[in-house]
Order: C-alpha cells, then sequence, then structure tokens
C-alpha cells in the first residue's frame, strides 16, 4: 500500500482512470449512480466493505484502487482516530491524515482495503473508492449514506443485484 498527498490523489485519478476526472467532475463521469441509506448495524457495515475490497466474495475489483478520505471530524463521539493513526502506523504511515489522505492498495492489500473502509463508515467519514478499471466509484458520506456510480445502466445492476441480499434501503435524498 502506498499513502499519498491529496494532489498525488488527483494525479492518480489523472493518469489510471482519465485526464478530466476529479472529486468534482464524478457525477458526469459515472451518470448511472444508486444511494443507499448507511445501515445502523456494524455488522452490516462491515459486509459493505468486504463487499468492495475485493476477495472471494466481493464484487469485480480491478487493483490498484484508490480509497481517498475527503472528510473527517464531522462526529467527533463516533471517531477513534487512535485506532486510525495507529493502525496507519502499523503500515509505517506516520503523516496525518490531512495531509495524506489517499490510500493506492494493490492486490496483495485488500484486507488492508476492507480494514479501512470499516473504519470510514465506522466513523462516518467522507471517502470515495476508484478502481483501476474506472467501471465503479463508491463514496460513503457522513450524512449517513454510501453510493455507487458507474458509467454503464449495466454495471450498476449487477452491482445492485449484488447488494440486494442485504436489504439496504434506497436513500431518495441523492441520486
Amino acid at each position: 500500500m502506498e499513502i499519498i498527498s491529496e494532489r498525488e490523489c488527483e494525479e492518480w485519478l489523472a493518469r489510471n482512470i482519465g485526464e478530466n476526472l476529479t472529486l468534482r467532475t464524478v457525477d458526469a463521469e459515472y451518470p448511472h449512480s444508486v444511494c443507499y441509506k448507511l445501515p445502523i448495524d456494524t455488522g452490516a457495515k462491515t459486509a459493505i466493505a468486504r463487499e468492495f475490497s475485493g476477495g472471494e466474495y466481493a464484487l469485480d475489483l480491478v487493483p490498484p484502487v484508490l480509497l481517498w478520505i475527503t472528510c473527517w471530524g464531522v462526529f467527533p463521539s463516533c471517531e477513534n482516530p487512535e485506532l486510525f493513526y495507529r493502525y496507519r502506523r502499523s503500515l509505517g504511515e506516520n503523516r496525518w491524515l490531512i495531509d495524506a489522505p489517499g490510500h493506492i492498495i494493490g492486490e496483495a492489500d485488500l484486507k488492508d482495503l476492507e480494514c479501512l473502509l470499516d473504519m470510514s463508515l465506522y466513523f462516518y467519514w467522507d471517502a470515495s473508492l476508484f478502481d483501476a478499471a474506472g467501471t465503479f466509484v463508491f463514496r460513503c458520506s457522513h450524512d449517513d449514506w454510501f453510493s455507487i456510480r458507474t458509467k454503464s445502466e449495466e454495471r450498476l445492476q449487477e452491482i445492485v443485484e449484488r447488494l440486494r441480499r442485504y436489504k439496504l434501503e434506497v436513500f431518495a435524498g441523492l441520486r
């Protein structure tokens, strides 16, 4: 795993997915979407993180991936920053999240992706996950939702079908 700065996140997106892709242009580049209410249950959050982090039963994820944490500290009572920073220190990273919010994760490190997604969901942080194939973007928000955006309706329907077993509630507030 490589932990990178915001500028390096932007460069990774341009190099791996498309020159014009930024956090602001995701909606236009990935026009097909579904948004779900974030489950309250920690086990359900863990299952969602597993679904989007590769592995035997997960979505077709094409590493390397970029997990970019973009907002934290909104609900301090839901966070455990010490857990997060100790986890990153175990990976050899000592910088603050504001200085290095991006995580480039290869195939050998997909368990680390699951852990980072778990923490993002548990702590109500905003994060975006991009796979190298550019077929979908997973986003979670401190506003209690997560979304999937795709370039094609077919890919979106594949993902929706995979998620059906979790009996997720569609979040009507966003599209």
